[in-house]
This record gives structure tokens, C-alpha cells and sequence, in this order.
């Protein structure tokens, strides 16, 4: 899922980290890696507002780009975003904003990985004793345009219609 409101991330910076201006030859300001403390709990996410349990991003096109499990990312980010990095886009533009990332980060698979936890958790949950309620949020249809290849030319919209149905 998402979860892009509320995230105290100045409760885990290193207020003595200045913000870089150059990211990949372009004047931006932004915050490297090495500004937070990343194995702090970050104040403010899902867990502070009444859920039980959160897998997923900030927002797809949002630093910190990394997984986040309950209020700790899984992974350190150890670099900064690139998006010629990435596979290319198949339909607009990134989006993205600038900022801190997890070496090999795929945004291509956010809607595979979430959809496996979010399967994990509903098997998980289905053998307990008490209800339980899963808030499943999907990048899916906001930019960036992303389907996965297997789901190109399905739905003979385009891209953007590709991902709806993939969503």
C-alpha cells in the first residue's frame, strides 16, 4: 500500500546533513541517504493512526523509495533516485520526486510485491479467531504509467488502460 500523509520523517533526520543541489547533472535540492537514521522507527505512519500492521511505500513516486514494514523501512536506502536507472516508462513521465532510494529499486514491482504481502497477510488473518479489516492501496491508476509487460496490449486502451487492468 500507500501511506504519503502523516510520516514524521524530521524524527529520524540528521539535522546536521545538508541537502545536496545536484542530482544526475540537475540543480535540485534533496536530501541523501546519509541524512536520516534509517534504523529508527519513523513517528506518525499507519501503526500511530489505528492499524494493526502496514506493508508498502510512501507513495510510488515519493522518497524515501524503499519497502516500509510497520514503522521501519526493511531496507536502509543507500543512494539517490535516478530515474534513467530505471526500465523506461511506458506512457508519461516519472514524476518523481528527488530523494534517498534502496539500490536496485524497481517501481515496477510495487503492484506484484504488495499484492504477494497483501495475499500473505488476508491468509495470515483468515485463520485468526478475530475479524480483521485490509486497507489495500494500489498506485494504480496515478502516475507514473507503469504496467508490468505481461499485461501489455490487454487491455487495447494503451498503457494507461494496461495498468487499470492490471490494477
Amino acid at each position: 500500500g500507500k501511506w504519503h500523509l502523516g510520516w514524521n520523517w524530521d524524527a529520524i533526520r540528521n539535522k546536521e546533513v545538508k541537502a545536496t543541489t545536484e542530482q544526475g547533472g540537475r540543480r535540485k535540492k534533496q536530501l541523501g541517504p546519509e541524512a536520516f537514521d534509517w534504523t529508527k522507527s519513523i513517528p506518525n505512519g499507519p501503526l500511530d493512526h489505528g492499524f494493526d500492521y502496514y506493508f508498502g511505500d510512501t507513495v510510488i513516486n515519493f522518497p524515501p523509495y524503499c519497502w516500509i514494514e510497520n514503522d521501519k523501512v526493511v531496507k536502509a536506502p543507500d543512494t539517490l533516485m535516478q530515474t534513467g536507472k530505471w526500465k523506461k516508462i511506458k506512457e508519461g513521465g516519472w514524476e518523481c520526486r528527488p530523494g534517498p532510494m534502496v539500490t536496485g529499486w524497481d517501481p515496477y514491482q510495487n503492484i506484484p510485491t504488495t499484492t504477494k504481502k497483501g495475499v500473505e497477510y488476508i491468509k495470515e488473518a483468515a485463520n485468526a479467531e478475530k475479524p480483521f479489516f485490509l486497507y489495500f492501496a494500489y498506485p494504480a491508476p496515478h502516475a507514473p504509467i507503469i504496467p508490468n509487460d505481461e499485461f501489455d496490449g490487454k487491455s487495447k486502451a494503451g498503457p494507461y488502460g494496461d495498468f487499470v487492468h492490471e490494477t
